[in-house]
């Protein structure tokens, strides 16, 4: 049977979902662990997990322990497979990224190839190098407050889990 995806695309699908049992070994033995707690105590435990990450991040690392853990319960994990395109530069912004596993490759639109995917070989004439951000690296905090766009893309360079919290989601945090 054909295909309806692009090779690209099929490419990425089969790379991610090489990835994907990992991913879900991982998932599983949360949820099996977290099963037998009650609704309240596993809401604390998935927000004690994310805050334990955001502790270690200077942006927050000044907040107070009940303002972090507010944060804490917003911040959203989410898995990219390298590759993946967390944002494209233009897109609207209204979160930020902090990544906690991983390398992200921020570029600028000569990094992207037709596809929307990283060029594999790069040439000397070209300016601007690739930024690596690694883990602890933030993308777009200024977009909590303010809305805007991305002034660059940013490309997953391996597996990466970022935390995700968005202005919307902070803003009606009680």
């Amino acid at each position: 049977q054909r295909s309806h995806f692009t090779q690209n695309l099929s490419k990425r699908l089969q790379n991610y979902l090489s990835y994907a049992p990992d991913l879900l070994q991982k998932a599983q033995e949360r949820h099996n662990g977290m099963n037998v707690l009650s609704p309240v105590l596993k809401h604390e435990v998935q927000t004690q997990m994310v805050h334990s990450h955001l502790c270690h991040v200077p942006f927050f690392s000044r907040l107070p322990l009940r303002t972090l853990s507010r944060v804490a319960r917003i911040a959203k994990p989410i898995f990219f497979a390298p590759g993946d395109v967390i944002f494209y530069r233009g897109d609207h912004a209204a979160e930020m990224f902090i990544l906690i596993s991983g390398v992200i490759h921020e570029v600028n639109d000569a990094d992207l190839d037709d596809n929307g995917g990283l060029h594999r070989a790069r040439t000397e004439s070209q300016k601007e190098p690739r930024k690596a951000l690694e883990p602890g690296s933030i993308l777009g905090s200024e977009f909590l407050f303010v809305a805007g766009d991305w002034e660059s893309s940013a490309i997953c360079g391996t597996h990466c889990e970022v935390l995700c919290i968005s202005r919307e989601a902070l803003q009606h945090e009680r």
